[in-house]
């Protein structure tokens, strides 16, 4: 099914997803060459972009891209992720904003990634046509610094329901269910969906934090008693109070 998407994505004109590198936002060269390898990636894959392709996609020189980009194809891949990061960054803020509830905020929270992931056509077409440049990346053993950058670029929505901890797992519980319907697409749940995913987080995810805020809710009131027991005199050593 992945690879019925990838290649649907292509006859649909990936260029249209993508944009046309010479008309990327800014005006300086570094962002044209990003976009021109974005969208040889997105078209063509790891394997067949090299700095010779990107020259042409953005219609600049070899020799102009390894003034920009020094570290030559290597660099300019690792901007091509970070300018990914900061995209999504963006999308995630947008979508969450004015999200009033815990079910709200995950609704609209899985809703962007899952489109992002699920519809982003460079990952898209590596998943489907050079898996082994993706994959090992996402193994349980591998997978951490991942999880973490989608608890650096999330969390903040989700803390002030869930609290710094809570916000982590809820963090790491979302982004594990869009990487797994990303590599095993289901029948029944399409997550690019808004009522699939409305259902889905009613059914599957909100009850599960719910618990947690339930625990974080817990652990507040065991803080602030333990606080208020220690409080209300001056104790010796020994546990009793010097006033008495």
């Amino acid at each position: 099914m992945v690879v019925a998407v990838a290649d649907a994505a292509v006859r649909l004109n990936v260029d249209t997803m993508v944009g046309d590198p010479r008309q990327a936002s800014g005006s300086g060269l570094e962002e044209r060459v990003v976009a021109a390898a974005r969208a040889r990636l997105a078209r063509w894959g790891l394997q067949k972009t090299t700095i010779d392709d990107i020259a042409r996609e953005a219609g600049c020189s070899r020799a102009t891209i390894y003034r920009a980009f020094p570290g030559g194809r290597r660099q300019i891949l690792m901007e091509v992720v970070s300018s990914e990061r900061d995209r999504f960054a963006c999308e995630f803020a947008r979508a969450v904003a004015g999200a009033d509830s815990l079910e709200e905020l995950c609704t609209r929270a899985l809703a962007v990634g899952a489109r992002f992931v699920l519809l982003n056509p460079v990952l898209t077409n590596l998943l489907a046509h050079e898996p082994e440049r993706v994959l090992p990346y996402l193994a349980f053993d591998r997978l951490s610094p991942l999880l973490e950058e989608v608890h650096r670029i999330c969390g903040w929505a989700f803390e002030p329901y869930l609290g710094p901890d809570g916000s982590a797992e809820a963090c790491e519980w979302l982004a594990r269910l869009v990487l797994s319907y990303a590599l095993h697409p289901s029948e029944h749940v399409d997550l690019t969906r808004d009522e699939d995913v409305v259902r889905f987080v009613r059914l599957h995810v909100l009850p599960g934090l719910e618990l947690l805020r339930e625990a974080d809710r817990g652990e507040q009131v065991r803080s602030h008693g333990h606080v208020t027991s220690h409080g209300s005199g001056d104790l010796d050593e020994g546990g009793a109070d010097v006033h008495q």
